[in-house]
C-alpha cells in the first residue's frame, strides 16, 4: 500500500515542532483497516546550536525545513504482522526499507537511525508551496 500526503511547507519555516498527516487506514492482515500518522519532527544537530542541548531547540526554522519522519499506529494492536515501511519525500529517492513490529511499538522511525531528510527542497513553490511525503507499507514475509 502506497500512502501520499502533499503536506502545506508553511511550517516548514515557523517555530513548529512537528508537522502531522491526515489519519489514514492501512489493511493488516488479521486485524482490518488500522488507523495511522506520518508525522515530521525537525531535527538540529548538537554541532548546529553551541553551547546548546539538542532538546528543546528543535523548531522546523531552527533546523532549515530538515527533520526526520515517524509513523504511528494510533490503535493499539496485539499479535500482528510485522509491517516493512518505505519512506520518501518529493522525488528525493526513498529510504531503505524499515521492518517494524506495531504490536510492540506503535511508532517507528523511517529511514536510517539518525537519516535527516531536507523536506524544504523538495518544497514545489509554483506548486503552491506544498511538498509529497509518501510512504509505502507491506506485510514482512517470514
Amino acid at each position: 500500500m502506497r500512502v501520499i500526503w502533499t503536506a502545506v511547507a508553511n511550517p516548514l519555516s515557523s517555530k513548529d515542532k512537528q508537522m502531522k498527516s491526515p489519519l489514514f487506514l492501512v489493511d493488516v492482515p488479521g486485524l482490518g483497516m488500522q488507523p495511522f500518522k506520518i508525522s515530521l519532527f525537525p531535527f538540529i544537530s548538537v554541532l548546529d546550536v553551541p553551547g546548546k542541548q539538542q532538546k528543546g531547540t528543535a523548531c522546523f526554522k531552527k533546523a532549515k525545513g530538515r527533520g526526520r519522519a515517524e509513523l504511528k499506529c494510533e490503535a493499539t494492536l496485539d499479535n500482528v504482522p510485522k509491517l516493512s515501511v518505505q519512506f520518501g519525500i518529493g522525488d528525493q529517492e526513498a529510504s531503505d526499507w524499515v521492518t517494524h513490529d506495531f504490536g510492540v511499538q506503535s511508532t517507528c522511525s523511517l529511514g536510517k537511525p539518525g537519516e535527516v531528510w531536507d523536506f524544504k527542497s523538495a518544497v514545489k513553490k509554483n506548486d503552491k508551496n506544498v511538498f509529497t511525503v509518501y510512504a509505502v507499507i507491506r506485510v514482512e514475509q517470514e
